[in-house]
């Protein structure tokens, strides 16, 4: 049986809000939401690592394919920048990766 870890990071996340003490206050003093309540029982728990902006945690699987986009992201940004200059081989050889 295949587990999904997405499934594992969802159950321990709404376990960490569910084990969070009613009436917790935000750094804000404002009562927390779903998310933030995620969010908090997480580092209560202990977890160091990326969160998602719904208070679920990544797994490095997800970091490291967020982070791969973004750098392609990034090399198609610097491309286009080289070539509203007219640096077009540059673009070229920065979208295959022969230069950085």
């Amino acid at each position: 049986m295949i587990i999904n870890p997405w499934i594992i990071t969802v159950a321990i996340a709404n376990e960490a809000a569910r084990q969070l003490p009613a009436g917790t206050l935000g750094w804000d003093r404002m009562p927390l939401c779903e998310k933030d309540r995620r969010l908090y029982g997480l580092r209560r728990m202990g977890y160091e690592g990326w969160i998602d902006n719904q208070g679920y945690a990544i797994t490095n699987a997800e970091c490291e394919l967020k982070m791969e986009k973004l750098a392609k992201k990034d090399v198609e940004r610097r491309a286009k920048e080289l070539e509203a200059i007219g640096l077009f081989g540059h673009a070229r050889l920065l979208r295959e990766g022969r230069v950085s």
